[in-house]
Parts: C-alpha cells; sequence; structure tokens
C-alpha cells in the first residue's frame, strides 16, 4: 500500500509518486517514462502491481472526497479515470471507489441523477451513527456478497448499486435481483423509514447486449435502472448515462415491421 500522504503530496505538487519527477500536462500520478504500458492501454505485471497498491493508498482518501484540497480532488479523478479508460489494468473496485466519490459530477443528464443523502461503498459505514447506517446498512448483504454502493435517497428512497467493468451478464442480472429481494424483506421487517415500494435497483455497465436486456423478466425491467459509463479523454471523467433510452428505440425498431403487419391484416 502506497502511504495515502505520499499520494496526496505527489498530487499537489504535480510530481511523479515512484520518480518525483514534474508530471507533463498529459500524465496523471505517474509518469509515462516508469508506466509506459498504462499509458498505452498494455498490461504488466510490475506496473499492475504498483497501480493495485496506489489503490489501496487511496481508499481512505476517497471516503470524503468533499473535504479535499480541490487539486488533490481533482488529480485523482483525472488518475483514476485515466486507469478506468485504459481498461488493461483496470479493477471493478477502482470502477466502485470512483464513482462512490464522485458520484453526483458524474451524470451526463443532469435530470438523470439520482441523489443520496448518505452513501456507503460496499456496506462500511465509515463510524457512521445515523438509523439507516445502523439499521439497515448490515441487513442488506448475503453470506458472501454486497451491494457494490448503497444510498438513502432524499425521499427516504433505498438505492442498490451494482456495477461492472464490462457488459451486462446473466451474473449482474442475478447479483443485482437478489439484492433487491433482500432489501425488500429488510425494509419490511427491520426499517421502516424504507418504503419497500421506493427500492431502487441500479445497474452501471460497460455496455448492453440487447439479447441479454430482452432475457431480464417484464416485471424487472419495469423498475430497474440500468446506465452505462465510459470514460470522457477530453476530460478525464466517467460519464453515466441511461441506457433504457437507447433499449426501448431498439425494442420499437423491432417490434415496428410485426406491428405494420399485423395492422395490414385488419
Amino acid at each position: 500500500m502506497i502511504a495515502p500522504e505520499s499520494i496526496v503530496r505527489a498530487l499537489l505538487e504535480g510530481r511523479c509518486l515512484r520518480t518525483q519527477a514534474v508530471l507533463g500536462a498529459d500524465e496523471f500520478l505517474v509518469s509515462r517514462a516508469k508506466f509506459g504500458a498504462l499509458y498505452a492501454g498494455m498490461k504488466d505485471d510490475a506496473e499492475n502491481r504498483y497501480i493495485q497498491a496506489i489503490f489501496k493508498g487511496l481508499t481512505p482518501i476517497l471516503n470524503d472526497v468533499a473535504t479535499l484540497d480541490p487539486a488533490v480532488s481533482d488529480g485523482l479523478r483525472r488518475f483514476m479515470a485515466h486507469v478506468l479508460y485504459q481498461r488493461s489494468m483496470a479493477s471493478e473496485r477502482y470502477l466502485h471507489q470512483y464513482l462512490f466519490a464522485y458520484w453526483d459530477d458524474a451524470w451526463h443528464y443532469p435530470e438523470e441523477r439520482i441523489a443520496m443523502g448518505e452513501r456507503y461503498c460496499e456496506g462500511q459505514a465509515a463510524g457512521s451513527k445515523t438509523p439507516f447506517a445502523r439499521n439497515l446498512l448490515p441487513c442488506l448483504g448475503a453470506a458472501d456478497a454486497y451491494p457494490d454502493i448503497v444510498g438513502l435517497g432524499l425521499n427516504r428512497d433505498l438505492v442498490i448499486v451494482e456495477l461492472k467493468l464490462n457488459v451486462l451478464d446473466d451474473r449482474a442480472l442475478g447479483q443485482i435481483l437478489r439484492y433487491y429481494s433482500i432489501a425488500r424483506a429488510a425494509c419490511d421487517r427491520t426499517y421502516h423509514d424504507c418504503d419497500i415500494r421506493r427500492i431502487y435497483p441500479v445497474l452501471i455497465v460497460y455496455g448492453v447486449p440487447y439479447e441479454h436486456w430482452e432475457a431480464i423478466p417484464s416485471f424487472f425491467r419495469e423498475f430497474l435502472h440500468i446506465f452505462s459509463y465510459r470514460v470522457d479523454p477530453l476530460n478525464m471523467r466517467v460519464i453515466l448515462t441511461d441506457t433504457r433510452r437507447t433499449l426501448d428505440t431498439q425494442t420499437r425498431e423491432r417490434w415496428a415491421p410485426t406491428l405494420r403487419s399485423t395492422r395490414g391484416m385488419r
């Protein structure tokens, strides 16, 4: 693990964390000279080990990103987005931590933003004593897994988020459906401040093959929120977009010939 204070100092000084060399305008926390594979989008075991050590040092810093110096916050965002953009050494936990820290700034359309008053990453309440964190948060995980992000909406909505680095698959659907069922039971038995009718399951993935969407049970499609993420390489930030718009358009286009044929038979 790289010490958090070393990461903060490197960001404030604009220097490579490993060599202390001054970084160029298109370099993020580590230099291109020492991390050539990362900048080229390739996998390198030695570089990957160092990236994972940085990640472990980032975790305590990102738990309260709102209190950071703006230069540190922006530097962390750009570095993490760069790793996710290159994908060769990215991990799902990188995506978890990024969106946990920069949730409110990730939305392409502000009206699509899912607002949360309280937000927790992988069930870690970090000493919070709020009723939500104390009474409901421990009940939302299964024996072997926990939602990636859990939040309490501004209207006492319960938001359950599952993130996947790659495209939508059956495993992701199974996980979010299981978490939704657990959340309904927990709200019904343990924490009545959250209405079971206001539980929002959210999937965030790299992309959604239409055949996977079509295979989701229709009752679950009605209230499942599904977003795709991409990295804007110009501003080095992750952007979330509501994928239902595209999926609904594809559905209409697929059914249009059938509907026209049916009308012609009348």
